[in-house]
C-alpha cells in the first residue's frame, strides 16, 4: 500500500475514532459512574409510605443508554396487579441519568386496565454503590387519562453476588 493511502486511510480512522469520543461526552469510564447493574431500591411516596422494589438496568448501544426492568414487592397486587415495568435510560452527566420505564396493569380479574409508569431522575454517590432520587409514578388508564400521580423519592443500592 502506498504511504498515501496509508496517510488517508490514518485519517478516516482518526476521524471515525473522534466522532465517537464526541457522540459520547460523558462515557469517560470513570469507577461509580456506571448506571448497569441491579439496584435494591426503597420508594418513599409523598404520603411516607415506602416500598422496596428493584431495578436492574442493562447497557444500550452505548456507554451512555440502555434499558431497564423494575419491579416492586406490591407489583403483583390488588386494585390492578402490573407486571414489570420496562423501558430506558440515559446518562446525563458523570453520574446523573435519566429513565423511563412502564408496566402494563390488570384489573383483578386480570384483564386489561391500563398501565403505571414511572420518570424517574438518578444520581449516583461517588463510589457509585448507591443513588439517590426523584420520579413521578403514574397509573394510566387504557384511555390515555392519568389517573393518579404522585411525586416519590428513590434510593438504590447496588446488589453484589454472593458465593454459596
Amino acid at each position: 500500500m502506498s504511504v498515501k493511502k496509508l496517510l488517508v486511510a490514518a485519517l478516516l480512522a482518526a476521524g471515525v475514532a473522534g466522532s465517537a469520543v464526541a457522540a459520547e461526552p460523558f462515557n469517560n469510564g470513570a469507577a461509580g459512574s456506571r448506571l448497569e447493574g441491579t439496584w435494591d431500591l426503597v420508594l418513599t411516596f409523598s404520603d411516607g409510605s415506602q416500598v422496596a422494589s428493584v431495578l436492574n438496568v442493562a447497557a444500550g448501544y452505548s456507554a451512555n443508554n440502555g434499558s431497564v426492568i423494575h419491579s416492586a414487592v406490591l407489583s403483583f397486587a390488588p386494585p390492578n396487579p402490573t407486571l414489570p415495568e420496562q423501558g430506558a435510560w440515559r446518562r446525563t452527566g458523570r453520574r446523573t441519568f435519566v429513565a423511563s420505564y412502564f408496566g402494563f396493569s390488570y384489573t383483578e380479574t386480570f384483564q386489561p386496565f391500563g398501565r403505571i409508569g414511572w420518570r424517574h431522575a438518578i444520581t449516583l454517590d461517588k463510589n457509585g454503590k448507591t443513588f439517590t432520587g426523584q420520579a413521578v409514578f403514574e397509573v394510566i388508564d387504557a384511555s390515555g387519562t392519568v389517573l393518579f400521580s404522585d411525586n416519590v423519592q428513590s434510593a438504590g443500592v447496588r446488589q453484589r453476588a454472593e458465593a454459596p
